[in-house]
């Protein structure tokens, strides 16, 4: 697989059309990587932004030299290189990708992803992915804001001013009951 960094103008669902300056991995928002536990995972980063970067698997137990921190795990992968990620997750879950470098304006502009590892053995029944995020854009819905703020970094954080589930605002996202529910 490949994943490509880059800048993209894209519109959020549900916010008037205007397309802001995301920055992705391939085309679009939030990108789903999914496989079964065991499978070995060869993912090659090729950054076109116009500064380095690197993916980290959050909560993945993974060999320091797949693990994305900069300067001290791997060398971040400068503008037009690449770098190879490969490793055995050794635990199944839902797990999130992001970059450790510039970690606010890289991931606050939208550089994430999903990775489920599936059990073989006793899978998961239901594929009903929710990825909430919060967004700093601005009233006219024509840029970013500043991804944080002197008042965010003293409290508890620089809350955004949109609110997304899996890119969209307030989408419709059919969900079939489990098929035990009316055994509950």
């Amino acid at each position: 697989a490949e994943l490509v960094a880059q800048e993209r103008r894209l519109a959020i669902a549900g916010l008037g059309g205007a397309k802001l300056p995301f920055l992705v991995y391939n085309d679009g928002l939030l990108p789903f990587i999914s496989m079964t536990k065991g499978e070995r995972l060869q993912v090659k980063l090729v950054n076109k932004l116009s500064e380095h970067t690197s993916i980290h698997w959050h909560g993945v137990r993974v060999a320091n030299g797949m693990d994305g921190i900069p300067w001290l795990t791997q060398a971040p992968v400068q503008p037009g290189e690449s770098y190879v990620y490969d490793f055995v997750p050794p635990d199944a879950g839902t797990f999130f990708f992001h970059p450790h470098c510039n970690e606010t304006g890289q991931i606050g502009r939208g550089l994430t992803g999903i990775l489920l590892v599936d059990d073989a053995v006793d899978p998961y029944h239901g594929r009903n992915l929710l990825a909430i995020r919060d967004w700093r854009i601005d009233p006219a819905k024509r840029n970013f804001l500043p991804m944080t703020t002197d008042k965010g970094a003293a409290t508890s954080g620089t809350f955004g001013t949109v609110r997304t589930v899996n890119g969209a605002v307030q989408p419709n996202i059919p969900v079939d009951p489990h098929p035990d529910f009316n055994r509950l």
